[in-house]
């Protein structure tokens, strides 16, 4: 509906029907302002009804039709309304979305009622702020997954990612504390994908412009976490020491909250961007974590992720390795898929190897490399080698495969032993397939280590 420009035609009209002016103050529907005459709340505006999980009308919000500011008003926080318990068309969205299995959450008013005459009746919106834990609440209950589609508009980029970022910390810290277990924590965590819009688009002019690239864009929302960490350079400095320290610690939570076969990935990633060797931050994230956890108290200054991890940057010789022996020996290259992408971790060294095993010349590889990672390879082809022959080569290499092998491994055993650690602290027993992968890794390790003993 449509608010008169009037000071006061509400007043009048609920006081002729027989509503005190103390009441219509209290409903939020007009204001006093320091003894000043009241006036009606929203004037000029077009109106909104805000209505509960039931049904009813809890509130309402104006949006100007003018330049007057601001663009939207709510009324205020009542007995009855609670913007930040109340999603806008739940009452409406609710069957479909436990229908559905998933919830989509938009930010304003005319992307919901866009989307729900195009049929697409399991939106809602979180009236232009950050979810709140209740909110999360309401949808969770009927939602396995919870897409969030955005705003592409770049002017809202920055307080989109750190939106985000904070929503990611509050559901890793919160189902911490209320489970003791990451593999839940993650579980919750993997709930919340991410739409992300192109073109500058909003929801409302992609759904009445192109219902199918609304439809697209729904059905290919990534997770949050690989949404933040593509996100986070364009959103975090990265070119100084102290700058990827804020980002490591920034991050902390999505590398902690992904599920535990998972994390050695999100780890290589984050570790890859800011370009310092995985264990190195591993190791700054575990120092992080610790000191809260031993204080019981919200993380200190000297528990954050230090500075000095990353002054230094160094390259991994156990990669390098063989991947010099296939460049620099010809008689080398037929082992080259031998080396498997999964046991890499630094970015440069992922690259060449990737390339490499597409096939090709050198000359080929260093054409379809970024400048960055074509350097790399230069460096690679100077690698100072001893004198050796193709029986020497063939064992250097196989050492360095069985090493990288059991490197991955190791990582993967500590992943899991943490994992087992939280759920024995909360007496809940690991999911069986966890306890099958682990049987397995423990025997793979035990046959490297045969391998090894036999080894000249």
């Amino acid at each position: 509906g449509y608010s008169g420009a009037g000071d006061d035609d509400l007043l009048r009209r609920l006081e002729a029907m027989g509503y005190t002016r103390e009441l219509t103050l209290g409903a939020g529907l007009a204001t006093a302002l320091d003894g000043s005459a009241a006036r009606d709340l929203l004037r000029g505006r077009l109106v909104f009804p805000i209505r509960n999980e039931a049904g009813d009308i809890a509130g309402f919000a104006g949006r100007a039709l003018d330049d007057a500011q601001p663009k939207y008003l709510n009324t205020p926080q009542t007995a009855v309304f609670d913007k930040g318990r109340i999603l806008y068309a739940f009452d409406r969205a609710k069957d479909a979305i436990a229908a559905e299995r998933r919830a989509v959450v938009v930010e304003g008013y005319m992307d919901v009622i866009a989307a729900h005459e195009h049929g697409f009746r399991n939106v809602v919106a979180s009236m232009g702020t950050a979810l709140t834990d209740a909110q999360i609440g309401l949808l969770s209950h009927r939602a396995e997954t919870i897409v969030l589609a955005l705003d592409a508009d770049p002017a809202g980029q920055g307080s989109m990612f750190r939106g985000l970022l904070d929503l990611a910390r509050r559901t890793a810290a919160v189902e911490s504390q209320r489970q003791g277990l990451a593999l839940r924590r993650a579980k919750v965590f993997d709930t919340f994908r991410v739409a992300a819009l192109q073109d500058a688009k909003d929801p409302d002019d992609l759904i009445r412009g192109d219902p199918g690239r609304w439809r697209q864009a729904v059905e290919e929302a990534v997770p949050l976490a690989d949404f933040l960490l593509d996100a986070a350079p364009r959103n975090l400095d990265l070119s100084t020491p102290a700058g990827k320290a804020t980002a490591a610690e920034s991050l902390r939570s999505v590398v902690a909250g992904v599920g535990w076969n998972e994390r050695d990935r999100y780890v290589q990633r984050l570790a890859a961007m800011l370009e310092v060797e995985p264990e190195t931050l591993r190791a700054a994230l575990a120092r992080s974590e610790a000191q809260p956890r031993a204080a019981a108290r919200a993380p200190q200054p000297g528990g954050r992720v230090s500075e000095a991890d990353f002054r230094q940057v160094k390259g991994d010789p156990l990669e390098e390795r063989p991947l010099a022996l296939v460049l620099r020996f010809a008689d080398m290259s037929e082992r080259l898929g031998e080396l498997a992408v999964g046991h890499y971790q630094r970015a440069e060294n992922l690259a060449v190897l990737s390339e490499m095993q597409a096939g090709g010349t050198i000359d080929e590889v260093r054409a379809r490399l970024d400048s960055q990672s074509a350097e790399h390879l230069d460096r690679l082809l100077e690698t100072d080698l001893p004198p050796m022959d193709f029986k020497q080569r063939s064992a250097d290499f196989d050492v360095c495969v069985r090493r990288l092998e059991e490197r991955a491994l190791r990582q993967r055993k500590a992943d899991e032993q943490l994992v087992f650690a939280e759920t024995a602290a909360a007496g809940t027993p690991a999911p069986p397939e966890m306890e099958e992968q682990a049987l397995a890794v423990n025997e793979r390790l035990r046959q490297l280590f045969a391998a090894s003993a036999k080894a000249p």
